[in-house]
């Protein structure tokens, strides 16, 4: 699940421009760099954003609970 931020290494320098490294005029469409997933990039950018930006949903505390206990056992 995705939450509205790139994931690759890089990824602010593109800002909410990510979308424009993929190359829809090939099928299948393809990457025109050569990225490096990176969920750290993802968390950081999520970590600096004002929390008048965020609404959490139902949705986010049912994975935060799994998540949370998948981490304790």
């Amino acid at each position: 699940m995705e939450f509205g931020t790139c994931t690759f290494e890089g990824a602010p320098q593109y800002g909410g421009m990510g979308w424009k490294l993929v190359d829809h005029t090939k099928t299948p469409p393809e990457l025109t760099a050569d990225l490096t997933r990176s969920e750290r990039t993802q968390a950081d950018y999520l970590a600096g954003v004002p929390d008048w930006h965020r609404q959490p949903k139902e949705a986010f505390r049912t994975l935060a609970r799994a998540y949370g206990r998948a981490e304790r056992r």
